[in-house]
């Protein structure tokens, strides 16, 4: 695999990344509004950690740019 190939995965990750902690996000906005505070606090964690991720994939990406 070439660090093309490499670059375009650790985007694509990253950006479905992105798209699932959004998801987890709306589903935590939806168990706070419902009163389930403690859960949507656990999603939301979760989210962010997924966000977390998918900025790390693509510094990962930028960076192989950089390096090519």
């Amino acid at each position: 695999m070439g660090n093309s190939e490499i670059r375009l995965l650790l985007r694509k990750t990253a950006v479905e990344a992105v798209h699932e902690s959004t998801e987890m996000l709306k589903q935590a906005f939806a168990l706070l509004k419902s009163g389930n505070r403690q859960k949507a606090e656990t999603l939301q964690k979760a989210a962010r950690a997924k966000r977390n991720n998918s900025l790390w994939l693509m510094r990962k990406a930028n960076k192989l740019d950089d390096d090519s």
